[in-house]
């Protein structure tokens, strides 16, 4: 019984391979893929192979009513310097295999044309209607000729050329360039004339179209007219003529100016502070072309903003809290200036006042190369009132704050209520109530520090001592042109 038992067990077994070793030949279940070879010839040689044909595998299903019917198989590649092509992933199918180079166009088996044998019969070899491909199998389909038929062109063509810019250099912003801009065209190196012989052409002209000789092939070169030019020139190789007309469609690039804005003399309490850098056009309302957020820092590289020449004149407008705008005008082109496309330095120096807040820059000239920034300062009227247990009558009680200050606004006074008293560049005042006011006109917008000093007075014999604020909270901005006055309380209490 246990003999029969496993002899059950074991045919079992038997059956299972058998049946799995036929699925791997006839089912899906073990397909190797297959390979086909071969080369494209010319019709009229076939020693020469045809470089760079497409050359696609599908199969025949797919050639049926719907074009998105792809079957099994539908790959594509394109024929070596020497003709010679090869597909290496092909499922088992009934495929065809179309070839191509220009308008020349194949199919292998060829069903569209009878091949006929001397006694009038279709041959054998015309009567295929597909490859049949085993898993597996190595195909070499041999030389598979193309005939080459040369194209007939009318004499001459109409030359069409559609101009756009991207706009600021981002090619996804193209634009039409302007009719009445200028350009010259060369086709195969010859200059392209209008009727009346003019090589100077509007780009509406070109838009309309330019007649000239016919050629298969055209090499388009197209360079900007101005001096210096606006646009980056342009060539497009090996462009194909089909027929009387020709449309291309040339997307232009701008020449662009690296500006570089180096940070000079830039104050304690700005370092790492955040400044916007927006490039405007000058028109009103303002364009904004570009903006870029930079840090501000000494010891940092300049940098670049970019400028496209195609939106001269521009603004480059530099923002930051606390300050009011510097617009730095740019009304030519720099080459203008003796230089040509690439860097120019703009230096934002914070301790320079150059008296304005707009100015036409000229790197020529050191008093219009540099934005000046310290005439920009927002500034606003900030009192320090000192008051405390240890401040006693009779001490002298100094001021001082890390924000930059006009020393001729400063003033003093000892009594809440009492009259301001001028002191200039000297923030000092001998209290004779307890009290202290000291008065600066500061910057506003950013933290800062400042430090208070009390010195006893005459018959009191306690040591000087010094209260100090490392990292006081910003004095806001003014919002409105009288701004009240902004007040720092200070507890005059002995460290």
């Amino acid at each position: 019984m246990q003999l029969r038992f496993w002899g059950g067990w074991f045919l079992a077994i038997a059956g299972l391979v058998i049946m799995l070793s036929m699925g791997c030949e006839k089912g899906a279940l073990g397909v190797k893929p297959a390979m086909i070879t071969g080369r494209i010839v010319r019709a009229d040689n076939d020693t020469v192979g045809i470089a760079f044909a497409t050359v696609r595998v599908m199969s025949k299903e797919a050639l049926g009513t719907s074009e998105l019917k792809q079957g099994k198989n539908f790959l594509s590649t394109v024929t070596d310097a020497d003709g010679y092509f090869v597909f290496e992933n092909v499922i088992p199918d009934n495929v065809l295999v179309e070839y191509q180079k220009g308008q020349n166009k194949a199919t292998y088996p060829s069903t569209t044309t009878s091949s006929q044998t001397d006694d009038g019969t279709t041959a054998e070899s015309a009567k295929l209607e597909a490859v049949f491909v085993k898993s597996g199998d190595i195909i070499n389909l041999g030389s598979l000729p193309l005939t080459e038929v040369t194209k007939s062109l009318p004499p001459t063509a109409l030359i069409k050329l559609d101009l756009y810019s991207t706009y600021n250099n981002v090619a996804q912003s193209a634009v039409k360039v302007q009719d009445l801009e200028e350009f010259y065209v060369t086709i195969n190196g010859e200059p392209l004339q209008d009727a009346l012989g003019n090589t100077k052409l509007t780009a509406a002209a070109l838009r309309a179209g330019i007649e000239r000789e016919s050629a298969e092939e055209l090499e388009i070169a197209v360079r900007h007219a101005d001096d210096p030019p606006l646009y980056t020139p342009m060539v497009m190789e090996s462009v194909e003529l089909l027929g009387s007309e020709y449309y291309g469609k040339i997307v232009l690039s701008p020449v662009t100016y690296k500006l570089q804005l180096r940070w000079v003399n830039a104050p304690d309490y700005l370092d790492g502070a955040s400044a916007n850098i927006i490039v405007e056009t000058n028109a009103a309302p303002a364009h904004v072309l570009t903006t870029t957020s930079l840090v501000v820092a000494n010891d940092a590289l300049p940098n670049i903003v970019q400028v496209s020449a195609i939106n001269l004149p521009v603004s480059l407008r530099i923002q930051m809290l606390g300050y009011e705008d510097e617009v730095i005008r740019i009304d030519s082109s720099l080459t203008a200036f003796g230089g040509s496309e690439g860097n120019y330095r703009i230096d934002v120096d914070f301790t320079d006042d150059n008296a304005k807040t707009e100015f036409v820059y000229n790197p020529n000239v050191a008093a219009d190369s540099k934005a000046g920034m310290y005439d920009n300062i927002i500034s606003r009227d900030v009192v320090f009132q000192i008051s405390g247990a240890d401040l006693l009558v009779g001490d002298r009680v100094t001021a001082n704050l890390s924000l930059p200050y006009d020393p001729a606004k400063i003033e003093v006074k000892d009594r809440g209520d009492g009259a301001w008293i001028p002191s200039v560049d000297n923030p000092v005042i001998v209290t004779t109530t307890g009290e202290a006011f000291i008065k600066f006109n500061a910057a506003t917008g950013h933290n800062f520090a400042y430090q208070v000093v009390i010195d006893p007075g005459l018959g009191n014999a306690s040591p000087t001592f010094v209260i100090s604020e490392h990292d006081e909270s910003k004095i806001p901005v003014p919002e409105t042109a009288t701004p009240t006055v902004h007040t720092v309380i200070v507890d005059a209490a002995r460290p």
